[in-house]
């Protein structure tokens, strides 16, 4: 169980990232994802509203889904957090997690739609949870993250994303001396 230590009755946002990685002769199949047959690694991160990252998980390879990757975390805290259908069925403790409504599944005889109101909600939680899609894009500015990666090193991919994170919250805090 991992422990993360957050700010009381705060809003924080988590989403999964993705980066590809040269296909191993070894291990490919491991390290398979199925997206556009490309071969990759993966972290889930936590934000603050203000786009600070807060929390940065373990490297995970091939095709894992968002919610395996944080169902370890316990929040000693409780807050508010922002998540995508990728953490459906995931229920941590001292957490009002929020997520969009799912699209009803079609039958044979009808077709289903959310209805005015989900339709409303969902736009006003895409709205706000865009910073963590903008907050990764600032991250995939060094190209080492976000072009494939060559590099067979142990732990030399694993340490890339915690430095890019850790560049981006400091250009973030002292956005003068950059």
């Amino acid at each position: 169980m991992e422990d993360v230590e957050l700010t009381e009755n705060e809003t924080y946002i988590t989403d999964g990232s993705e980066r590809p990685i040269q296909r191993d002769t070894y291990q490919q199949e491991e390290y398979y994802s199925g997206k556009k047959g490309t071969h990759t690694m993966k972290n889930a991160l936590l934000i603050t509203t203000a786009g600070l990252i807060v929390w940065l998980g373990a490297t995970h390879v091939g095709k894992v889904h968002d919610k395996p990757m944080v169902e370890n975390l316990n929040f000693h805290t409780s807050i508010t957090l922002l998540a995508d259908l990728g953490f459906l069925g995931w229920h941590p403790k001292n957490v009002n997690l929020i997520l969009p409504h799912k699209k009803p599944r079609n039958t044979k005889t009808e077709k289903r739609e959310l209805t005015k109101e989900q339709k409303e909600f969902n736009q006003k939680l895409s709205k706000k949870r865009v910073k963590v899609e903008n907050v990764l894009a600032h991250v995939k500015i060094l190209r080492i993250v976000k072009d494939k990666n060559r590099n067979y090193r142990a732990g030399f991919r694993e340490n890339l994303m915690l430095t890019a994170c850790s560049l981006y919250n400091f250009r973030l805090k002292y956005p003068k001396i950059v």
